[in-house]
């Protein structure tokens, strides 16, 4: 760690590490304490959240319809 981080981040490592925290705790005060979520997954040693898989293509062609409703016209 170097001089910019919080003092009490090492601690925080190790009480995850031990298990007397868990991960949403430890994220939480991470990065209440100024890191990032980035950062504080990186320090933790727990993998990269997964990222979203792609969407399935959509068949091309089709209907589009769009319900509207019309008020009635009372003075022009």
């Amino acid at each position: 760690m170097d001089k910019t981080t919080h003092s009490y981040i090492p601690t925080l490592v190790d009480q995850m590490q031990t298990g007397a925290i868990g991960r949403r705790d430890f994220l939480r005060k991470a990065t209440l304490l100024g890191l990032s979520a980035a950062a504080a997954y990186g320090l933790s040693g727990l993998p990269a959240p997964a990222t979203a898989a792609e969407p399935a293509a959509l068949p091309k062609g089709g209907n589009l319809r769009i319900g509207m409703r019309c008020m009635e016209i009372k003075d022009p």
